[in-house]
């Protein structure tokens, strides 16, 4: 999950983890069968690549992560092109920061998987939290040359052009993203901030109130579209929205200095 929020000349990146909320009891016991009786099949088949990756699947759902790892890494020696194994280490190993890690797993499913663009996307993902625009730029539009629609890399890419000060190039590409995906609000969110960055106040608005019509509890959104309103001289639009707001999520600090 990621993020965009303009701040004075610079927009920011933020990137949210993966949580679970804890499931009631029933839940917590159908977890705990799936892990029991994925262990019985991996008793059973100790050299079944798919019972390692089965168990590994029901731990991971568990929050167990260490020992997840444990049985991808085992579905892995048996079967280096496992490709469930290798993404959910993968994504074990980004959840432990352990960047270089998932790095070497997702060049290796490039190279078994040429014309999959998960690999490629993941890799551009990384290479942005090292924040390495430069290749991030260039994975995501190996993705986008791949023939799909590549909302998700269109999406990126914007943010990375961005970062980059190509605004008029993130412009185009978060329009081309909404022309095959219309009500996502994270795309109109990226071309309100792209439009604000490059001085187009009243699209930037437009922008930003579609994204928070789309997604109505977005603090990003209604971050954004703050600032937008306090750009274009609006203090009496942003305070009313803030106030709204604020009553819902009082403990928002950034609402709250805005509103200040």
């Amino acid at each position: 999950p990621l993020s965009i929020t303009k701040h004075l000349g610079s927009v920011a990146i933020g990137w949210s983890p993966a949580t679970s909320d804890e499931g009631d009891r029933e839940e917590h016991d159908l977890v705990s069968r799936l892990i029991e009786r994925s262990r019985r099949e991996v008793m059973k088949r100790p050299s079944s690549a798919r019972a390692h990756s089965n168990l590994g699947i029901a731990l991971l759902n568990a929050g167990q992560l260490t020992a997840a790892a444990a049985e991808f890494e085992s579905a892995l020696r048996i079967d280096p092109k496992h490709y469930v194994a290798a993404t959910s280490l993968a994504r074990i190993k980004v959840e432990m920061s352990d960047l270089s890690g998932a790095e070497q797993i997702y060049q290796s499913l490039r190279s078994h998987y040429p014309n999959t663009t998960t690999p490629v996307l993941s890799l551009a993902q990384i290479a942005m939290r090292k924040q390495d625009y430069k290749s991030a730029e260039v994975l995501l539009r190996e993705a986008i040359g791949m023939g799909h629609k590549a909302i998700t890399a269109r999406y990126h890419l914007g943010m990375i052009l961005l970062k980059l000060g190509r605004k008029r190039e993130a412009i185009a590409e978060f329009r081309s993203a909404l022309r095959n995906d219309v009500r996502s609000p994270f795309l109109y969110e990226g071309l309100g901030i792209a439009y604000l960055l490059n001085g187009s106040v009243k699209r930037a608005i437009a922008s930003f109130k579609t994204a928070l019509a789309l997604a109505p509890q977005s603090k990003t959104s209604v971050h954004n579209l703050s600032i937008a309103y306090l750009d274009s001289h609006e203090p009496e639009k942003a305070t009313d929205l803030l106030i709204s707001y604020l009553e819902g999520y009082p403990d928002d600090m950034s609402a709250r200095e805005l509103l200040g």
